[in-house]
């Protein structure tokens, strides 16, 4: 709870800044150093169990086994390096891998600590005006600033949960 308070305050502190046409979030150093721990691993056992599988008869079990620990691996491996996130605060759009969002139509944005899995993240929880409900887990880099950007297009739509 102390890190979510230390970041509300430095939040609340911040009165005005100066937006870029385009502002862009890539992952943090800790989630990509796990992400490649994960994936390059995967990728790594399932060429090993390709090299085992292929002997003198042609084993069908390993091979399979094989593919999806490459698949996993490089899914894995893809997600970690790929995940962008950009707001253009001309338009007002924010564009992640799976998401184009008009800021126009978003009704509330409340930044809140919430349950993601096992652990609390702090997330920013977004109503549009057609009752979708899109939450948008800060796992990027200079987390401040996203937020910023976000408090500052949205004025009185954004709210801090306490």
């Amino acid at each position: 709870m102390l890190f979510y308070e230390d970041f509300v305050k430095k939040i609340d502190s911040t009165d005005k800044i100066q937006l870029k046409k385009f502002e862009n979030f890539s992952v943090e150093m800790k989630k990509l150093v796990s992400g490649l721990g994960i994936g390059v691993p995967l990728i790594l056992i399932g060429l090993l169990q390709a090299y085992l599988s292929k002997g003198t008869e042609l084993r069908i079990l390993p091979s399979i086994l094989a593919l999806v620990f490459i698949f996993l691996g490089l899914k894995q491996l893809k997600t970690t390096l790929f995940y962008r996130i950009s707001v253009d605060t001309e338009t007002k759009t924010l564009v992640g891998e799976k998401l184009v969002l008009d800021l126009n139509v978003v009704e509330s944005c409340t930044l809140k600590e919430a349950k993601l899995g096992k652990n609390l993240q702090v997330i920013l929880d977004i109503i549009t005006t057609n009752r979708r409900q899109i939450i948008i887990p800060l796992y990027m880099k200079n987390k401040e600033r996203f937020v910023l950007v976000m408090k500052e297009i949205l004025k009185e739509k954004f709210f801090i949960k306490k």
